[in-house]
């Protein structure tokens, strides 16, 4: 789901956030992993991030294409 939510992120709102929010996602996946493997318990906050940024991103296409699509 991650793809399709950064690329028409991209095209319907902005480049330049869609890009920010990758690194969002992939930082947040990286803290999801390292807190798994350590501690199951410590993986929230990598969820969260990875959690907020999914949201963004789909939220933001879905927004951005309706716009464009019926304005």
């Amino acid at each position: 789901m991650f793809v399709p939510a950064i690329w028409l992120f991209a095209i319907y709102v902005s480049q330049s956030i869609a890009a920010g929010l990758g690194l969002l996602f992939i930082l947040g996946r990286a803290l999801y992993s390292r807190g798994y493997v350590a501690e199951p318990s410590q993986r929230t906050l990598g969820f969260m991030i990875t959690f907020a940024a999914q949201v963004i991103l789909t939220l933001g296409a879905l927004i951005g294409a309706f716009i464009r699509w019926f304005a």
